[in-house]
């Protein structure tokens, strides 16, 4: 669910915005990140093969992460981790608006933000508008 009671969902990541998104980041059309609001609620699920090892199955602020990940989250604010590294960072702006940090290298994938751009796979992403998709950005 992306959108609340009052309307619209903008969520911020770097200088792209993602208005109505259902999923922001996906893998081999899996889902990989979502964010809902009333109350803020945080996604993240990986893939089971990266090359890593390492996984994370959260959704909406919960799941079965094992010892190393945790979930941290208040009314305007949820924040994941793996061990003492931040992956997810969102914070609720205002009515309607998510502020995100993303951090996914400590997974082992290359997908983070500079707090101007979103960086993926060294591509850098920067000014984007997304709009309403079932899928803003989908990876290989």
């Amino acid at each position: 669910m992306t959108t609340f009671v009052g309307g619209t969902l903008l969520v911020l990541i770097g200088s792209n915005q993602f208005t109505d998104c259902v999923t922001l980041v996906s893998i081999r059309d899996r889902p990989l990140l979502s964010v809902a609001v009333d109350p803020l609620r945080v996604s993240l699920t990986t893939p089971d093969d990266l090359p890593s090892g390492r996984s994370v199955r959260i959704v909406a602020n919960e799941g079965d992460a094992g010892d190393d990940v945790r979930v941290v989250a208040t009314d305007r604010s949820v924040a994941v981790f793996w061990r003492d590294a931040p992956l997810v960072i969102a914070t609720l702006v205002r009515a309607g608006v998510v502020s995100l940090k993303l951090d996914l290298r400590p997974l082992g994938i290359n997908i983070y933000d500079d707090g101007n751009a979103l960086w993926i796979a060294g591509e850098q992403w920067e000014g984007n508008a997304f709009n309403s998709a079932s899928t803003a950005i989908i990876l290989g």
